[in-house]
């Protein structure tokens, strides 16, 4: 619906508008406009505590929600994460490739 460079915009905001209470997520920031670009986000949520990283995993989610849901309005924002709010199966993955 918005792409993937959409998608790229709202969660380089999204880490903008989180700083204000995690300063440390600013070292998560350059190359966030990029695609797929969360390796910079994972380096910086390991270097903090469980509950620090808990806590702004969850702000960064729900700002990046709140952005789509202002987007795009909420009924089709539930229906395009629906996936990513179901628990995960017990059983394997159509992907997994592991075995």
């Amino acid at each position: 619906m918005i792409g993937l460079r959409g998608s790229a915009a709202l969660y380089e905001r999204s880490l903008h508008l989180a700083q204000a209470d995690f300063l440390w997520l600013g070292a998560a920031y350059p190359g966030a406009a990029e695609p797929g670009r969360f390796a910079a986000l994972r380096s910086v949520l390991v270097q903090q505590t469980p509950q620090q990283a808990a806590a702004a995993h969850d702000s960064l989610l729900h700002t990046f929600v709140n952005l789509l849901t202002d987007l795009i309005g909420a009924s089709l924002t539930r229906r395009l994460l629906q996936d990513a709010w179901e628990p995960p199966s017990s059983g394997h993955s159509a992907l997994d490739t592991s075995s």
